[in-house]
């Protein structure tokens, strides 16, 4: 039995009670949820150093139905190894680490592999996966993970999925990702000298980038009738680009809401 049977085999079986199914064309499965968030999990093979075995690892990640894209190259790009989820479990990095790569040589080998990655998957992500189930709650997600995905570039215009804290009438001040971020740098680089001069200029920097490219300029958006138009023709875009996606994928769609 190849690698990929034995992850599809025994991820279908025990995703399908928590309402996973297999992903059409790849070896991978996702959810949908509240017909607003999806959740996936994906094996990507890579390439193996060592004669005669097979090296892989799993992607997975958290989307909105209005985000940018949903193929399967922005999912692999976009999803997380499990060592990215050590930013939620910082006591677990170590275990989250080990599986970065992992290789096989035979059969009993990869389904040993296979089962650990379930394991970890079941304990630490899908719980809190469990907790991710609206607009607001990605977005919540968002702010932990990946935090640049909510930013509005000015430069290339790019509205990420800077767009959901508008369709999600999202109002937070954003200062708690700010004062978490300085907290986390003062510590680990400057050894709590906030009065140092690079630290301020951190400061700045975090400021921009996680306060005025997302709070600030969603307000700037609820104030200004024609962009807040482009963006809700956008997100009306989004989901039905996005609803074609996930029905080749093999799920079948509700209507458009």
């Amino acid at each position: 039995m190849s690698l990929n049977a034995i992850f599809n085999r025994y991820y279908k079986e025990k995703l399908q009670p928590h309402g996973f199914r297999k992903l059409k064309k790849c070896d991978g499965f996702g959810r949908i949820l509240k017909e607003e968030v999806f959740q996936y999990v994906i094996l990507v093979k890579q390439w193996s150093p060592v004669k005669n075995s097979e090296a892989f690892a799993l992607i997975s990640g958290v989307l909105s139905l209005y985000s940018a894209d949903l193929s399967m190259e922005y999912l692999t790009t976009q999803g997380k190894m499990f060592y990215d989820y050590a930013v939620l479990y910082p006591e677990q990095e170590d275990l989250l680490k080990q599986l970065k790569f992992l290789r096989c040589h035979n059969n009993a080998e990869a389904t040993k592999q296979v089962h650990q990655t379930f394991r970890i998957f079941s304990k630490y992500i899908l719980p809190y996966w469990n907790r991710i189930r609206t607009l607001n709650d990605y977005i919540a997600y968002c702010k932990k993970m990946n935090p640049s995905i909510l930013r509005y570039d000015e430069e290339t215009t790019s509205w990420n999925d800077f767009i959901l804290l508008i369709k999600a009438n999202n109002h937070e001040d954003f200062m708690d990702l700010y004062e978490e971020r300085c907290n986390r740098q003062l510590q680990k680089y400057f050894d709590g000298h906030a009065d140092d001069p690079a630290y301020q200029q951190v400061q700045a920097s975090l400021y921009d980038a996680l306060v005025v490219q997302t709070a600030h300029a969603r307000d700037n958006i609820y104030d200004n009738p024609v962009l807040y138009r482009q963006i809700e023709e956008e997100w009306n875009r989004r989901w039905e680009t996005n609803r074609l996606q996930l029905r080749a994928y093999g799920f079948p769609f509700p209507q458009k809401g």
